[in-house]
């Protein structure tokens, strides 16, 4: 497998040709409005949510969205570095793509984050697993996203309890 250069942008700097292409990405996973999507992340004003993207000249081929988060536990706040979206143009999927734009990730994870968290399918949760993520098994509040299976990065910080997740999704 391959390991693909990834850059991490921060979103609210991207250009809109940038975001036209981001968007296409974004698209093959989850059918929609490719003019919606590329809106969506040209009108961020966020200097805070950071997307990892890989390149192909102009063209983005895989890409995933992190910010952090606060979120509620039973021992008070923790800081959890969110990743979302992790979505690969499905001409370059199963070259390592996706694995590569994982890897950069958590040797990015800021030094405020505890850990970090993301939420995926039944389907993927063997391909995380092998990263090092663990299935949490808390019960989750104000859970704002759609994926059966929480997970967190294994090497870093979580605790036991009800986690209150504290914010809108993506």
């Amino acid at each position: 497998m391959k390991n693909f250069e990834v850059i991490k942008h921060i979103e609210s700097e991207l250009s809109e040709s940038q975001c036209r292409s981001l968007a296409e990405v974004i698209n093959s996973a989850w059918p929609g409005s490719v003019e919606a999507y590329c809106q969506s992340i040209f009108n961020s004003k966020s200097n805070t949510r950071f997307r990892y993207v890989v390149w192909e000249g102009d063209m983005a081929i895989g890409t995933t969205i992190c910010f952090n988060r606060i979120i509620k536990t039973i021992l008070g706040d923790l800081t959890v570095f969110t990743i979302g979206g992790v979505c690969v143009l499905p001409n370059f999927k199963n070259l390592g793509v996706g694995k590569s734009i994982m890897k950069k990730i958590l040797e990015t994870v800021p030094t405020d984050a505890a850990t970090c968290m993301l939420q995926t399918r039944n389907s993927l949760e063997d391909y995380f697993t092998k990263m090092g993520f663990k299935k949490a098994s808390n019960n989750f509040r104000n859970n704002p996203f759609w994926d059966d299976i929480v997970m967190y990065y294994d090497n870093l910080q979580w605790t036991d309890g009800e986690i209150d997740i504290n914010g809108p999704g993506w």
